[in-house]
């Protein structure tokens, strides 16, 4: 049972990897990140690389180690596409300070990893936790201001949704640690409230 669910974990792995990727090219096609909310972006990638270090300390299933840094760079092209579709100097800048200070703060986690592995893997599995609860939060306050989704790539939000669902029921099956479990679960709800605002504001873009 648990060969099959360590199989089955590639699933929700893959989902999460692709879901991005339409965004990427939503962005690419359009020239434009302006419905994208720049605080999802960098929320999101702030908590995959606390995920990287909470699959590395506390020896997470295959599936997670290896997608989880394909992902952070469908991730890290988002955060590129804000930066170079932005053209407004204020923003390059603040992005830039952002994920300069992100980068410190993983390097330093990374150092004290070495020494008390299980301490700070806990720590970083609980920030995952916690920045992935709040991470969609800009999007959606963004998309309620705006009155649209116009923007948003359906299939990023359908993958992300698909994926939450096949999380839960691995996080179930494989008994991985709670913070996994309420990442599903958020992800789950997350699904609910874009298919509420898909409704709410009209014809999705379907890209």
């Amino acid at each position: 049972m648990i060969i099959v669910a360590e199989h089955f974990a590639w699933l929700p792995m893959a989902l999460f990897c692709a879901a991005p990727l339409a965004q990427v090219y939503l962005n690419w096609s359009k020239q434009s990140t302006k419905s994208i909310s720049q605080w999802t972006v960098f929320l999101g990638l702030s908590g995959l690389l606390c995920s990287l270090l909470y699959d590395y300390f506390m020896w997470l299933p295959l599936a997670y180690r290896f997608m989880h840094p394909l992902i952070l760079v469908a991730w890290t092209t988002l955060a590129l596409q804000e930066y170079w579709y932005s053209g407004r100097s204020f923003v390059r800048s603040s992005l830039m300070y952002s994920y300069v200070f992100l980068f410190f703060a993983v390097s330093f986690a990374l150092f004290w990893g070495q020494y008390y592995p299980l301490e700070v893997g806990c720590v970083m599995g609980w920030l995952f936790t916690i920045l992935y609860a709040i991470f969609q939060v800009p999007q959606i306050i963004k998309n309620q201001k705006m009155q649209s989704v116009e923007g948003l790539s359906v299939w990023y939000v359908s993958m992300m949704g698909c994926a939450s669902f096949a999380d839960l029921g691995m996080a179930y099956w494989r008994l991985l640690p709670f913070p996994s479990v309420l990442n599903a679960v958020r992800g789950v709800l997350v699904y609910a409230i874009f298919l509420y605002q898909f409704n709410r504001f009209g014809r999705p873009t379907v890209k």
